[in-house]
């Protein structure tokens, strides 16, 4: 396969290019501190970006860290070319974008502190993917983390044959949407036609995944000349080649709370210390199809994470609870419900956590503020629950992937004030389009009438401003124009 055939679907169709949470560098950061390693600071760290689309991943992040240092580079010059226009828009003379090839990185970049590189690994050739692997290393500053997401076995043996099936179905066909449309037409007649049984079913539950997925994801994740799935050992083994090691997932910890302890003392008997066989038997216990990576420089030591680590860190919820008015005080069972675990727990201490973190959001909380709040849940004298006490449980409820740990805290605010703000990206987004990228780093879909108020939230003009120039294209209650207020400040979109 040659540049040219690599090239043109993205040229045709240009990919998503929004922020990616798992790959912000306070994420990266995060994780090699809980490891021992300490990260270099935001303020003035360097951040790389391989297949960086046009952007939209770097840009929240450049405009909040101005004295940070951002390059993105990406093969396709449309995509590089629509994000320069933005960049030159917002004025962001710390953001870099290049058209050029991963295969043209040379030590003249410099070093970064930080490597991203999202919906790359497994949709290249071969010497594309060593490349990054090759850059990971000559490129990372001596404390720095990069990052590599790709598709895994076991998870994807089915989707791959469900790839090869629509790549067949479509071998005729060279104009991307077209194939797009017939490969989408045979995952329709696949969910019904096929018979049941074991592998007939994991066919029927990838052909309706597809059916589900856009046409951009659709056609760059499923259709492109290359989509390789690896094994996690094959994925370790190739960074260890390359100088590398393996530091962990963005974002998620490889849990076995919700396993036997049977299971968990089988685990113990075939891993022992190996920390890669037990990630290899993990994702064939769970049928894993996709991993983040963190990798880091071969040489780093590493250590266990510990709760005398918390103290540094803001944590956050990623579990919000079932209930309206959780019963938090007493042994009831009380569920709550994640981007990547639930749990349904009895716990007074555990459910104190989650509450008062969600009641907190979408605010990252010190560990000194969240053991106010929690002796305050549970009407706890000082001496009843310790500081060391709660990192404990903070520390296993983030293991178990209940809450999330953060070196940086957002400017943000869920009170907009009398002149409230938004950022100058989240203007231009609005003006663009429904997708915001939050001050959380996520995507929020807004309406066309929030567009229009987030599109006016300056910091020049006050409610009554904001209400008279909205109301020319429609009636609205002033009432109305705080809720609208409330609403996106609780999604994250509004500065201090």
């Amino acid at each position: 396969m040659d540049r040219d055939e690599l090239l043109t679907t993205y040229e045709v169709v240009p990919y998503e290019s929004n922020p990616i949470h798992f790959a912000h560098p306070d994420t990266l950061a995060t994780a090699a501190y809980l490891r021992g390693i300490e990260p270099p600071a935001f303020e003035r760290c360097r951040v790389l970006e391989l297949g960086c689309a046009a952007g939209g991943h770097l840009m929240p992040i450049a405009e909040a860290w101005p004295s940070a240092q951002f390059v993105g580079i990406d093969l396709s010059p449309r995509q590089i070319a629509d994000g320069r226009r933005l960049v030159d828009a917002l004025g962001l003379g710390n953001l870099e974008l290049k058209a050029m090839s991963i295969l043209d990185v040379g030590p003249e970049l410099g070093t970064f502190d930080y490597i991203v590189a999202h919906g790359v690994f497994s949709w290249v050739p071969v010497a594309v993917r060593d490349k990054i692997l090759e850059i990971c290393c000559a490129n990372l500053a001596p404390n720095g983390v990069a990052y590599l997401s790709y598709n895994v076995n076991p998870g994807w043996i089915r989707g791959t044959a469900m790839r090869e099936l629509m790549r067949f179905q479509t071998r005729g066909e060279t104009e991307p949407r077209q194939r797009v449309a017939q490969a989408r037409a045979l995952c329709e007649f696949y969910e019904t036609a096929l018979p049941a049984g074991n592998f007939g079913d994991g066919l029927r539950e990838w052909a309706a995944r597809l059916g589900r997925t856009d046409d951009i994801l659709f056609l760059h994740d499923h259709l492109e000349p290359v989509s390789q799935p690896y094994y996690f050992h094959e994925f370790a083994a190739l960074a260890t080649a390359h100088g590398l090691r393996y530091l962990g997932e963005a974002g998620w910890c490889s849990s076995t709370a919700d396993l036997s302890p049977s299971v968990q003392a089988g685990l113990q008997s075939l891993c022992g210390d190996d920390e890669i066989a037990f990630e290899q038997h993990l994702d064939f216990l769970r049928g894993r199809a996709f991993r983040r990576s963190l990798v880091c420089h071969a040489e780093q030591p590493l250590s266990a994470p510990s709760p005398e680590r918390l103290a540094r860190l803001k944590i956050s919820s990623v579990c919000k609870p079932v209930s309206p008015r959780p019963d938090v005080r007493s042994k009831k069972n009380e569920r709550f419900v994640g981007d990547l675990e639930s749990l349904t727990t009895g716990d007074p201490f555990i459910k104190a956590i989650l509450v008062a973190l969600a009641e907190a959001a979408p605010y990252r909380l010190p560990l000194d503020q969240l053991w106010l709040d929690v002796r305050a849940l549970l009407q706890l004298e000082r001496g009843q629950l310790t500081e060391e006490d709660l990192g404990a449980a903070v520390l296993f409820c983030h293991q178990s992937n209940l809450v999330a740990l953060h070196l940086d805290a957002p400017r943000l605010t869920t009170t907009p004030g009398r002149h409230p703000t938004v950022t100058a990206l989240v203007r231009a987004q609005a003006a663009r389009g429904p997708d915001i990228s939050s001050l959380l780093h996520r995507t929020v879909t807004v309406s066309d009438a929030d567009r229009g108020l987030l599109a006016l939230c300056d910091g020049t003009r006050d409610r009554p401003t904001l209400l008279a120039e909205l109301g020319k294209t429609g009636p609205l209650t002033a009432k109305q124009l705080d809720a609208s207020l409330v609403r996106l400040a609780a999604a994250a979109l509004f500065i201090e």
